[in-house]
């Protein structure tokens, strides 16, 4: 079976576009209009990156301008400028390099230092970064290195993120919310942006790789540049045994790129002579330029060839980081279940016994249907038995709960036997709390916690409330919005809230 191409980064970027459109949009709309959508496309033989490419394009308005397209655009564009301007870098600093006329050689080691060396180091932080943390935690020192580099991409958010949390205006608000929205497509699609980034910079590298190396090429051709070598503490030998160690990659491919002992002693130069050639006239003029081949075969076998290999490995993980984008979060969920699930009429034109803690006017359906059974964590607190959460939560999900427990309590082993309990399989997990309990504390401690035991399982946060006569109520407006707003500063796109009782609109 051929498995469709991975999804494009304008494909997700105009995906989330949609979702953010339809967050304004009624449930009972978005109900209607994907079940026509899901009937047209055959939803339920579609899954994946398939269905949701079939289901943007027949939600996209025509006319809509497209996100993803302009954003694709505008890689293209700083592709295009990131090529243009690493070669013209490149080109520039080796050629301004080699033309100066300063009345003495340019020192090779210098040279080398600066167009090879530096970009050996930058070469090493970049693969410090990508390497797994737990290949560098046998490693004294380098693990928190790592941490480091990676933090410096984090400042500029953090700290927007930071003001926006302590702002208690209404601008906060926004800014709140846009840093939780940023956070949970960090989470959902960080590692897509992580080897974008990082396949960018790489064609800089191999852009001013290029252009440098043309610049030894032209220079060597039209001009005579001079280059020698100049030291306090290294002598002819030390040189010439540094110079046969970096150009062993080479040394048998091309002898004529590794200057000898000779031409290291000839093209040695002090500060305080006034004459280029350390041998007297005797030493010729073509000896200075014996450091060229070398230079370039460096540039070329140190610069380019290991930054090419990086491109392709940078290509090659953001492709597939493309290809394994997890579509199991909330939103994709909530518009599988619209697509593929059948609109059901949950209203009989008889009076039915109402369950045994239900009360008239639940609405029985969440978007979010569980294919499995359900693990429900019963927070401790909540007025209501096992067997009527049970009830509550099949009426709700339209799908029965294998187990309920209890969490929260005093007893901390029961807290540890459902979170073992929730890392055993890839079912989802339901807890339930009450809802005029703000989100603090030990709600959420537990459920970074229970994260931490089921890193890829979907969490649903059902808000529980009882009217004056006991009975399940809807909870208060205030309350789910507070429940909401707190919960999406944690980022997981696995993780949504709701309320476990919805009355009708009448």
């Amino acid at each position: 079976m051929k498995l469709p191409p991975p999804p494009s980064l304008s494909e997700l970027i105009d995906l989330e576009q949609q979702f953010e459109a339809d967050a304004a949009v009624s449930r009972a709309q978005l109900v209607r209009r994907d079940a026509e959508i899901g009937r047209s496309i055959n939803a339920s033989a579609l899954d994946g990156i398939a269905l949701y490419r079939a289901w943007l394009g027949a939600v996209r308005d025509p006319d809509q301008p497209c996100m993803g397209r302009q954003v694709d655009q505008l890689r293209r564009w700083v592709t295009a400028a990131l090529v243009v301007g690493g070669f013209l870098i490149g080109l520039v600093a080796v050629s301004g390099w080699l033309s100066m006329a300063s009345g003495r050689p340019i020192n090779v080691i210098h040279l080398w230092a600066v167009m090879v060396g530096v970009q050996l180091m930058l070469l090493l932080g970049w693969i410090l970064v990508i390497l797994p943390e737990r290949w560098l935690a046998r490693i004294p020192g380098i693990e928190p290195l790592q941490w480091m580099l990676r933090a410096v991409a984090r400042v500029v958010p953090t700290a927007a993120g930071w003001v926006g949390l302590r702002l208690g205006v209404s601008g906060g608000d926004k800014l709140r919310d846009l840093y939780a929205r940023l956070r949970r497509l960090d989470w959902q699609y960080g590692r897509v942006r992580f080897w974008l980034l990082l396949r960018l910079t790489q064609i800089f590298a191999v852009s001013f790789n290029i252009g440098a190396a043309l610049g030894f090429v032209i220079m060597a051709t039209v001009s005579d540049p001079a280059l020698g070598w100049r030291s306090s503490l290294l002598n002819a030998d030390h040189v010439h045994a540094a110079a046969r160690t970096i150009a062993l990659p080479w040394s048998r491919l091309v002898p004529q790129a590794v200057p000898t002992r000779e031409e290291i002693e000839a093209t040695q130069y002090s500060s305080l002579e006034q004459r280029y050639v350390r041998g007297g006239p005797a030493a010729g003029t073509r000896v200075w330029a014996a450091w060229l081949p070398f230079m370039l075969a460096s540039l070329l076998c140190y610069g380019f060839a290991p930054r090419l290999l990086a491109l392709a490995f940078a290509h090659w993980r953001y492709r597939r980081a493309l290809r394994d984008v997890d579509f199991s979060h909330a939103d994709f969920q909530r518009l599988r279940e619209r697509l593929v699930r059948p609109q059901i009429e949950t209203q009989s034109e008889e009076s039915e016994e109402p369950c045994p803690a239900g009360a008239p006017g639940i609405v029985a359906g969440l978007d979010v249907a569980p294919a499995q059974s359900p693990l429900v964590l019963k927070w401790a607190g909540v007025g209501e038995s096992d067997s009527g959460i049970s009830q509550l939560v099949q009426l709700r999900l339209g799908v029965q709960p294998r187990r309920v427990m209890t969490v929260g309590a005093l007893d901390t082993n029961a807290d540890a036997a459902a979170l073992a309990e929730a890392a055993s399989d890839a079912a989802p997990v339901v807890l339930i709390v009450e809802s005029w309990e703000p989100p603090v504390g030990d709600y959420l401690d537990f459920l970074a916690a229970l994260r931490e035991h089921a890193p890829r399982r979907p969490i649903i946060v059902l808000l529980y409330q009882c009217n004056e006569e006991g009975r399940p109520a809807a909870p208060k407006p205030f309350d789910a919005e507070q429940w909401r707003r707190r919960l999406s500063l944690a980022a997981d796109p696995g993780l949504r809230v709701d309320v476990l009782v919805e009355e009708q609109a009448r």
